[in-house]
């Protein structure tokens, strides 16, 4: 009968601890539901919660505080009606940003993971801030696309993912201003009150730009 030798076994171990086993790793995955959105001119959040139930994929930061929020910006602040907005981009990544929450892995529930090994970066196009008219909030809406990549943690202090996958998205963006009179410059300045990018698939948008084209 064959043994195994201390100093395998030894070997055997370090391994297990310097190596460990690699994450599993699905193909891409298109998001087509769901949300992020980021509070406030000081981007609190980003509170999240999104997926592909058809790939059985989903992730969220549902009662999770404390995030920094990324970053997102839009060219100014404080802002004026009129100003061309040429660069319009959220990038948002790693663990003190996202937080930890709920997961479905491949129709698998999983209580808490942690979002550390991420990066998710939004386009969106250039825009104009239009004036306020009877409201005291100016409300644009524009598309975006999203492109990045996540990994899945068990532990905040885990640098090891159980998953990763690289991510892509797209739907509508809607960025909320609040507007004030200035009594020292004579018009109204802005600032930011609310971010929220909705996924939507890509059938659907192309369904809804149909039929406003009238086609």
């Amino acid at each position: 009968m064959r043994t195994i030798s201390g100093r395998a076994l030894v070997a055997f171990f370090l391994a297990l601890f310097i190596f460990p086993v690699a994450a599993a790793r699905a193909s891409e995955i298109d998001i087509t539901s769901g949300y992020l959105h980021l509070e406030g001119p000081f981007h609190n959040g980003p509170f999240f919660s999104f997926g592909n139930p058809a790939q059985g994929f989903a992730i969220s930061n549902a009662g999770y505080r404390g995030g920094d929020g990324g970053s997102w910006t839009a060219g100014c602040f404080p802002c004026r009606a009129g100003q061309t907005f040429s660069r319009v981009r959220g990038y948002f990544g790693g663990g003190s940003t996202l937080g930890h929450g709920p997961a479905t892995v491949s129709g698998t529930n999983h209580e808490r993971v942690y979002y550390q090994p991420a990066i998710w970066v939004f386009y969106a196009p250039a825009f104009v801030l239009p004036a306020a008219t009877n409201s005291d909030k100016v409300t644009v809406t524009l598309p975006f696309s999203m492109r990045g990549h996540i990994g899945l943690s068990s532990s905040f202090f885990s640098y090891s993912p159980f998953f990763r996958t690289s991510l892509k998205g797209q739907g509508k963006v809607v960025i909320v201003f609040d507007s004030f009179f200035s009594e020292a410059l004579g018009y109204r300045l802005y600032e930011l009150d609310g971010v929220t990018f909705y996924f939507s698939s890509p059938r659907k948008d192309a369904g809804e730009r149909k039929t406003q084209n009238g086609e």
